[in-house]
């Protein structure tokens, strides 16, 4: 009876180990995704010309027009 507590609690351990492993990896690539996401962000923020007011993009011909028209061209 004793043994198969403990070998309940080895096998246990061990795949607390593993999802702790697994997580640890997601964890890293939902870090990276994020940092890549925030670079970005950040260079497209330096390159678009967009109305904080009424959410207008200054297209390559100087012309407004709507961010979704924007993104979808």
């Amino acid at each position: 009876m004793q043994d198969d507590i403990n070998n309940t609690k080895a096998e246990l351990l061990i795949k607390v180990k593993h999802l702790r492993e697994q997580l640890k990896k997601e964890h890293k690539i939902a870090a990276e995704e994020i940092e890549r996401t925030i670079a970005n962000v950040q260079t497209l923020s330096g390159v678009i010309s967009i109305c904080s007011y009424c959410k207008v993009v200054q297209n390559k011909y100087a012309t407004y027009v709507s961010v979704e028209d924007y993104v979808t061209t």
